[in-house]
Formats: structure tokens, sequence, C-alpha cells
């Protein structure tokens, strides 16, 4: 389609605002047309339905509306809950499901894709963790499994309250006392000494 010309005089002249189509066949033009945030009414021609008017519309604001900032951030996937997890807790896979309180299998697909109907586990963890990382950092798993507290490990606790998360808590902090108040001493140990105990290893008796 082609713009006529709109000079001053011109007896096409239109009302600024107003742009004027020449087409060969009108029946293909929408009945709006959007361009650079603007929207323009499709008009028709006393008489000529070959010469068409574009008037500019005032939209509302709710047809254009600015994204938040909720737009603009990545969705949360099954799979930023299980990277947390590993990251932070040392979790592996099949423990990750039951915390969540899915099979492995089911775990899988929903990594891969699968449409998962309710994500409200998922994200009940991932903000527990996320919590957990704030406050602690990734060093409590170190102490996951080899900590006890109460005669079970902070692993055993997490599954035996994985419906309320929160009364895990005061284990975790427990765990990162322990943690804490541990100090590893590097002894050095004597060439001698190193060689005499390596002595006779690899011989043939």
């Amino acid at each position: 389609m082609d713009y006529l010309d709109m000079a001053m005089g011109s007896a096409n002249a239109l009302p600024p605002g107003h742009i004027k189509y020449v087409v060969n066949d009108a029946r293909f033009l929408p009945i709006r047309i959007t361009h650079d945030n603007k929207q323009y009414a499709l008009l028709g021609a006393p008489g000529n339905n070959s010469h068409l008017v574009l008037t500019e519309v005032v939209l509302p604001t709710t047809d254009f509306p600015a994204k938040s900032n909720s737009d603009t951030q990545r969705l949360f996937t099954v799979n930023d809950c299980v990277l947390l997890s590993q990251k932070v807790l040392g979790l592996k896979i099949n423990e990750i499901a039951k915390l969540v309180g899915v099979s492995r299998a089911t775990l899988d697909l929903h990594r891969k894709g699968a449409n998962v109907k309710d994500m409200t586990d998922y994200q009940k963890v991932y903000d527990f963790i996320a919590d957990i990382e704030s406050n602690f950092g990734d060093t409590i798993k170190t102490g996951m499994r080899n900590t006890l507290i109460n005669r079970k490990t902070l692993l055993q606790h997490f599954m035996q309250n994985r419906d309320e998360l929160e009364k895990t808590r005061p284990f975790i902090e427990e765990v990162a006392a322990k943690i804490g108040n541990v100090t590893t001493i590097k002894s050095k140990i004597d060439d001698s000494k190193s060689n005499l105990r390596l002595s006779g290893i690899g011989r043939m008796a």
C-alpha cells in the first residue's frame, strides 16, 4: 500500500493525526492497526471502498500495561528447588523427592518439564532452604549426615518434619554451632617416620 501525499493545500489533505492509504483490496486491512504503541481505527471513505482512512485513537492505559517487576523476573521452576537443595544441604535427588513428597520418578519428570499441578510443596522447600542459606550459607551440608542431634542426623530430622520444616530450625542452629566449634589442625609428619610406615608396601611376600 502507498501513502498519499498530504501537502498543504491539497484536496486530499487530512487533519493532523490522519493517514490515508490506497489499497487494491480493502478486505485484507484489519479493523485496527497498532504501531509504536499507537492504535489506528479503520474508516471507509464515502463512495470509494478502495480509499480508506486510518485515524489515530486514544488507547486506554489497560491496552498497554506497564510491565511489573514480577513480569521481568524468571519464573520459579522445579529445577531451582533441586539445585538449591543440592547446593545448601547437599541433598541427593531421592532425598529431595522425599522432602517434597513425590517419587523419584515424578521429580525427574517435573525437572524435564512435565506439567506440575501444584508448585506449593516445591516453593515451600525452596523458600525454607533459601532462608537457611541467607543465615548460614552452604556450610550446613557438612553436618547433615554426620552430626547427631537427639540421636538423629539433621537429614533424619528434615525427613521426619517435612510437613513442618520450621520444627527443624533449632536442630539447624545446633548443627551450625557444632560445625563452627570444630577446628581442623594440620599436623606435620616427620619424613623419616613417613618413610618407615610406607616401607615394605608393594613388595611380594
